[in-house]
């Protein structure tokens, strides 16, 4: 059985989307999280949904959100400086594909690996809407 999720998780995934800026309004922000008992680590998965459009010449299509991460930001949430990784390419050997940035490390004191995609994963489905006669932008999730 998978652990719930405990308290200082949870407050550790709001801190880090303290330092996510996007180049527009910031769409919903999504969480994964699992643990992993085999390597005693809680694997959590943050990530900025897509925007689908309605109406229009562009109806259905999904765009992926504009993210800027402030990296020092989040190094400094863990209790000592993180291994940080980016993978700058999609990888067969990952469930998710990339690009992403990737924290490891320990926060009060469980073992801890961030990973923040470039785009949400397809799974995860559009955040928002666009309506696109109007203008108008509604949160979904």
């Amino acid at each position: 059985p998978t652990p719930t999720i405990p308290d200082w998780l949870r407050t550790f995934a709001d801190s880090v989307t303290r330092f996510f800026s996007p180049a527009l309004s910031l769409a919903p922000i999504g969480c994964h999280s699992v643990f992993n008992p085999e390597l005693s680590t809680w694997e959590v998965t943050l990530f900025v949904s897509r925007t689908e459009v309605r109406g229009g010449g562009f109806d259905g299509q999904q765009l992926p959100a504009c993210l800027t991460v402030d990296i020092s930001g989040v190094a400094g949430l863990f209790d000592a400086a993180p291994e940080v990784h980016f993978q700058a390419i999609d990888s067969s050997e990952q469930a998710e594909p990339g690009p992403w940035l990737s924290f490891q490390g320990k926060c009060c004191g469980h073992r801890v690996w961030l990973r923040i995609p470039q785009q949400a994963p397809d799974w995860a489905g559009p955040g928002r809407v666009l309506d696109a006669a109007t203008g108008e932008i509604q949160d979904v999730w």
